[in-house]
């Protein structure tokens, strides 16, 4: 089995937060996720001020993950390690990262020199250059020399079969050298006809995609190197074999091109990654057998008790994903931002973005009541997602007055269910009430809580300061 080198960058801590540093007039907790301040007051009426979210917060993933940092390369978090991750060229802060439990299908992510990468009309040199981590370890593929009208591909076997009408993910880390454009393409089999995208890796565009691949994105990494993935819609169940081309540096390329290398070129790659999903989630190494990362759970502790089931107020603030049809990492799932319930199935509230094919993925402040009924929801029309925007949202609710209400920044939206939740004992941040769906698959900035009432002139003010 392949040794994975990773990352031992010196983690040089924070700068601890200030012993007066205020909670906004009656919060509960204060969540600062982009400059690392964590606030929360007790039962006892004590107040907890830390750096580090899980001194206020209860968070759970039994695995690493990896996630981009303050430097913009690729880092590794250890099992239990809360995930604040950067944007990768900006290095701005985006905040807490949460994302559901998935597993990494080829086996080999960065050796593909393995028996599971089937090489035609190309040649492979190992650890030849630096990858998005900061090591050695990206490979070279090069075309052979004097291939006449050949395919100059590199294609995997995956652990996981397709399911009809369950999206299938294939990505990559790849950067140009000699060669300029690289395609990653489906065979047909698992879908009717051969699916394509062809990825241009100077200029940073995709320069053609065949008309039935559900979405093809790619996202600009430091250093010249791009993350490039293929979703496809399968038809037929079966083995999925995604393969990464070289096309003689034509950006119109049709799907596997055949073609003589007339003059040999090369581009880089890493970090290779199939998934069950509508796109692609943060990268999971392997080496010799398929891998996993399991999901993050962000909650309050168990046991808290100062959540009020009558009454009580919420802002957040959110980066959406690049990638929108991945709002939510489970396909066609509301992607659930803030969740207040009683640690079970059942009643809750939840601020929530819906997928791009329902209503345009416009957020909802909604409600499900203890009887099962159906769903009262605020409908939130500025709140449209956009590709790596921030967005915020205060809402509220109050049973005495049987009231909920939203601002959305510019205006204030409101319902009146006749019944809603009894019992609130938990917040859960980032993902659904229960269950393996529902996840927010971008990233959370802030997060404030108030067990009360809060004024719409409070909310407006407390909107333009937070």
């Amino acid at each position: 089995m392949a040794t994975l080198v990773k990352s031992s960058s010196k983690f040089m801590g924070r700068k601890a937060v200030a012993t007066d540093a205020p909670l906004p007039d009656n919060a509960l907790m204060y969540l600062d996720f982009e400059n690392g301040q964590f606030i929360r007051r007790t039962a006892t009426g004590a107040v907890i001020r830390s750096n580090s979210i899980t001194d206020v917060m209860s968070f759970t993933r039994a695995t690493v993950a990896t996630y981009f940092g303050d430097d913009g390369l690729l880092k590794y978090a250890a099992a239990g390690e809360p995930v604040i991750e950067y944007d990768q060229n900006t290095l701005a802060c985006l905040g807490f990262r949460p994302e559901v439990q998935a597993t990494n299908r080829v086996i080999n992510s960065q050796n593909f020199l393995a028996a599971n990468w089937s090489k035609t009309g190309i040649e492979v040199t190992d650890n030849d250059a630096v990858s998005p981590d900061g090591n050695k370890t990206a490979s070279k593929i090069i075309e052979a020399a004097g291939a006449a009208n050949t395919v100059h591909s590199l294609a995997t076997t995956v652990t996981y079969a397709a399911v009809v009408g369950q999206p299938y993910t294939f990505s990559i880390f790849a950067k140009a050298n000699s060669g300029s454009v690289m395609q990653i393409a489906l065979p047909a089999g698992v879908v009717a006809s051969a699916q394509f995208a062809n990825f241009d890796l100077v200029n940073g565009k995709i320069t053609r995609s065949s008309p039935l691949v559900m979405q093809a994105n790619m996202k600009k990494c430091p250093n010249g190197w791009y993350r490039c993935s293929l979703t496809i819609n399968p038809v037929a169940a079966g083995e999925p074999g995604f393969t990464v081309c070289l096309t003689g540096g034509n950006t119109a390329a049709e799907a596997l091109p055949a073609y003589s290398a007339t003059t040999v070129a090369s581009i880089y790659i890493w970090g290779a990654q199939a998934e069950r999903a509508a796109g692609y989630t943060s990268y999971i190494p392997t080496a010799g057998a398929e891998a996993s990362r399991d999901a993050d759970i962000l909650t309050t502790p168990s046991g808290y008790t100062l959540i009020d089931s009558a009454k009580g107020a919420f802002f957040v603030s959110v980066v959406h994903p690049h990638s929108l049809k991945l709002l939510s990492t489970a396909y066609a799932s509301l992607a659930c931002v803030v969740v207040l319930d009683n640690a079970v199935e059942g009643a809750h509230y939840r601020l929530a973005w819906r997928g791009r094919d329902n209503m345009n993925g416009q957020a909802a402040f909604a409600e499900l009541n203890a009887a099962g009924g159906t769903t009262v929801s605020i409908n939130l029309p500025p709140l449209m997602a956009v590709s790596d925007s921030e967005q915020a949202a205060f809402c509220m609710f109050s049973t005495v007055d049987l009231s909920m209400k939203a601002f959305d920044g510019q205006v204030w939206n409101s319902a009146s269910p006749t019944i809603m939740p009894a019992t609130l004992s938990r917040i859960c941040l980032g993902r659904s009430y229960i269950g393996a769906s529902n996840w927010f698959n971008g990233h959370i900035k802030k997060f404030v809580y108030w067990a009360d009432n809060i004024s719409q002139s409070e909310a407006e003010e407390y909107f333009s300061v937070l």
